[in-house]
């Protein structure tokens, strides 16, 4: 076999490496962008049902809170 292609294959070997360390770092952000996003949620709504069954925010609160972040 020749340098260049040995050279050839390590070369894809490596792009695969890459690209499938690249798809597992899509993935872990991914599931923690969720898990933010889901505990932001549970903060707004226990914050603002205080107890309650159902909160009687809207968008105001919304608003508010787009700013402030």
């Amino acid at each position: 076999m020749s340098s260049t292609s040995k050279n050839t294959e390590l070369t894809h070997r490596l792009v695969s490496i890459i690209e499938q360390a690249r798809s597992h770092v899509v993935r872990s952000v991914n599931s923690a962008m969720v898990q933010a996003y889901w505990h932001i949620g549970r903060e707004v709504v226990e914050s603002e049902q205080d107890g309650q069954a159902r909160a009687d925010y809207g968008e105001a609160l919304m608003r508010s809170v787009a700013t402030a972040l």
